[in-house]
């Protein structure tokens, strides 16, 4: 089993990835869809992606996250 990963306090350093939109992508054959990490203190927030066509071996990786949403 693998030990939890620690949760940092958040300050006014801590880096926090929100209000990110992708429109308009496409990715054929790639190997990975696209990978995103965040802190377990500061999840990715408010991810939306539009008009986006992902084709790839490995699926997109996103973690954590909060508020994500995919709009045609």
């Amino acid at each position: 089993m693998t030990d939890p990963v620690p949760v940092a306090p958040v300050t006014s350093t801590t880096p926090h990835i929100h209000d990110v939109t992708i429109t308009d992508l496409t990715a054929i054959n790639a190997k990975t869809a696209g990978v995103g990490l965040g802190l377990p203190e500061a999840a990715i927030e408010g991810l939306t992606l539009r008009h986006v066509r992902l084709s790839a071996q490995k699926g997109l990786q996103l973690s954590p996250k909060r508020r994500l949403s995919r709009l045609a």
